[in-house]
């Protein structure tokens, strides 16, 4: 019986190993199109702004922090809308 056990082991490890069957190349699916996709490429495509200038003034700059601030825990006017084209 030990003798079949060992037989057994022996079989099992001295198989040669099958190799994987090959799949087909995976092929990298396009881009969606959707107009968020379109801005930021329109985004990238752009010039540099010259200079360090963020385009804002120091007032304007200071006014949106503020609305930011108290803005924090509110909830938005309306549900995200689904048609966004995010993944989810």
């Amino acid at each position: 019986m030990i003798v079949l056990f060992f037989m057994a082991a022996a079989a099992a490890t001295s198989a040669p190993a099958q190799p994987a069957p090959r799949s087909a190349p995976q092929t990298v699916p396009a881009p969606s199109t959707s107009p968020a996709r379109n801005v930021i490429e329109a985004q990238l495509r752009s010039p540099p702004r010259p200079g360090n200038s963020t385009g804002l003034s120091a007032d304007e700059a200071d006014a949106i922090y503020k609305r930011y601030l108290a803005s924090i825990g509110e909830r938005p006017d309306r549900a995200p809308d689904d048609s966004s084209g995010s993944a989810q």
